[in-house]
């Protein structure tokens, strides 16, 4: 830890992508470096070609490593407790990691398995995305959020934990919804909404897209990073 401060505090500059990682920043080390707070940003080009096709049936994604921290396993007990009063639902579990396993047997235990698909790693998120009608990410803690930013960029409402950097890419029933880490009950709520909401569904899903165009372009974000280059070189 000392070896790590005293990096950092002789670095001529310092940023972090969220407000909230400066602040565990400024809780767990002393730094006396001012940090300046710059979002990461999506290319456009990435998602713009994305076209969603006609299907009858909903489909709700989570791209992960799998991580504990991830909460994985807390979207199949929430996509349960919907998936007996909705048919037409089905989950993509998109990712590899150490708790894997466990939300595959998960799945088969709660007589799931031929509702969720587990894709492992995928290249091609944004192919999965244009399928997709709601995108879940419940984690313990984000530094930021830059898959939830992804499905937002495509017109895809997120539903996610109101943890780390998450609040800050996603505002409460404009973009998407925000529960509390680990209240599946909430989450089940929030996805029964959009499920049978197809108006608000859509709606939310422009918003996020106009979000993300807008607070996270990279013509927003990259002249922040100029100034900043400026004002270093500057002195």
């Amino acid at each position: 830890k000392p070896i790590l401060e005293s990096s950092i505090n002789n670095h001529d500059a310092l940023t972090t992508v969220s407000h909230f990682m400066t602040r565990f920043i400024d809780q767990h080390y002393n730094i006396t470096k001012d940090i300046d707070v710059i979002y990461n940003f999506v290319d456009p080009d990435k998602f713009s070609h994305i076209k969603k096709p006609e299907k009858d049936d909903i489909v709700i994604s989570h791209v992960s490593n799998f991580r504990k921290v991830k909460r994985s396993p807390d979207i199949i007990r929430a996509f349960a407790k919907v998936a007996t009063q909705h048919k037409n639902i089905r989950l993509e579990m998109i990712g590899q990691g150490p708790e894997l396993d466990y939300c595959q047997d998960l799945a088969i235990s709660m007589g799931l398995k031929d509702h969720i698909t587990f894709r492992g790693s995928l290249l091609n998120v944004p192919k999965i995305l244009c399928y997709t009608d709601i995108f879940m990410i419940p984690s313990e803690v984000e530094s930021f959020g830059l898959a939830a930013l992804e499905a937002m960029s495509c017109k895809i409402p997120v539903i996610a934990s109101n943890a780390g950097g998450l609040p800050e890419v996603i505002t409460h029933e404009k973009t998407g919804f925000l529960a509390e880490p680990g209240d599946v009950d909430s989450l089940a709520n929030y996805l029964t909404i959009l499920i049978e909401d197809e108006k608000l569904r859509k709606q939310l899903g422009e918003n996020a897209a106009k979000d993300a165009q807008t607070r996270f372009h990279p013509d927003a974000i990259i002249p922040q990073y100029e100034k900043l280059y400026e004002k270093t070189i500057s002195g």
